[in-house]
């Protein structure tokens, strides 16, 4: 009787210790590790969803701890969106259901993800039915007498900012401040004898010229999201260049936008070729530096909007041109236009 009850005091006392365990070793050592692993899982979602997906951190419109709200670029379908976040994973703990809901003015596609079958993480994407305009002003960094324009303009618009000028790091500060997406402006050879910014790129240049000039200008414009090209009709037909300048994007995430300066571009085929993210001009705005010119130029900008779904169009860090868009964006939006980042265009 006494070895039976010295069993069970002892069965008793390995339970005992096997729950203290479990309550003050075990678990909480498995609680942490399920947060960490989710912890990171919602860190490696957010850097996959702005350098793979939105390519512009402005395209974010809300952030939690557990959920985040974008807008859905033009390019991807809901399914798409739901295989790279899902290949980016690769976490078996890990599920996605996604969903996409259609209305007359808008596409929305919200992504669940689930740890073990429980939600913690939730991606809310949304894209109007309008007929989008990107518009890209060139040329900052010579001076800062426009700079009130960048917080004057609450639409979305970008910057495309000259290397190397004395106010190049200030204009990507303040555009970056007012929610205006941040282009380097890079220099490239033309055709016609003109004169040249120092740091052009030229088609006679080595690979390691041309990777150097590059660094050099990236680090002095901070938030640079893509580029497109000041000038660079000649350059822009040089197939070596294009794939040289294509890799180095590539390799540092970042877009290019064509300003199509020449007919014969070999923009849109490098670009494909080094799977970088690109966009091509529709019209220049400012040819003229004349108000009624610039607007009748906007009025060609809406024509193509309304015709393919989405437009870009490039003017200069100008006066008139400024304030003729200032004066515009407003009446085009209630036109059922809508103004958007050059990286919700991309192809």
């Amino acid at each position: 009787m006494k070895t039976k009850n010295y069993f069970l005091i002892l069965l008793l006392f390995i339970l005992l210790i096997g729950t203290f365990y479990y309550l003050f070793f075990y678990y909480p050592e498995i609680r942490k590790k399920r947060q960490v692993e989710i912890n990171n899982a919602r860190t490696l979602i957010k850097q996959v969803l702005i350098k793979e997906i939105l390519l512009d951190p402005f395209l974010i419109n809300f952030e939690s701890v557990s959920e985040i709200s974008a807008k859905l670029p033009l390019r991807y379908s809901h399914g798409e969106i739901k295989d790279i976040i899902k290949k980016s994973l690769g976490n078996n703990n890990l599920k996605i259901e996604s969903k996409e809901i259609n209305t007359e003015k808008t596409e929305h596609v919200i992504l669940n993800i689930f740890y073990k079958n429980a939600l913690f993480y939730k991606i809310r994407m949304l894209r109007s039915k309008k007929p989008k305009i990107a518009i890209i002003i060139d040329d900052w960094g010579y001076n800062n007498k426009n700079f009130d324009f960048l917080e004057k303009i609450k639409y979305p618009l970008n910057i495309a900012i000259l290397p190397e000028h004395k106010y190049s790091e200030k204009a990507a500060q303040m555009a970056h401040l007012n929610k205006k997406s941040v282009l380097l402006h890079l220099p490239m050879e033309p055709k016609r004898k003109m004169p040249l910014e120092k740091n052009t790129i030229k088609t006679y240049m080595s690979e390691g010229e041309i990777k150097f000039i590059f660094d050099n200008c990236i680090k002095g414009i901070p938030y640079t999201v893509g580029l497109n090209n000041h000038e660079g009709s000649k350059a822009t037909e040089n197939m070596r260049v294009m794939r040289i300048l294509m890799q180095k994007l590539k390799d540092n995430g970042l877009f290019f936008i064509d300003s199509k300066t020449s007919d014969y571009s070999v923009v849109t085929k490098a670009a494909i070729e080094k799977s970088v993210r690109y966009g091509i001009r529709d019209v220049f705005l400012d040819n003229k530096k004349e108000k009624e010119y610039i607007k009748g130029q906007f009025e060609l900008l809406k024509k193509i909007a309304r015709k393919k779904g989405f437009a870009i169009g490039i003017g200069h860090c100008d006066l008139t041109t400024l304030e003729t868009i200032f004066e515009i964006m407003p009446e085009t939006e209630n036109q059922g236009f809508e103004f958007v980042y050059a990286s919700e265009l991309l192809r």
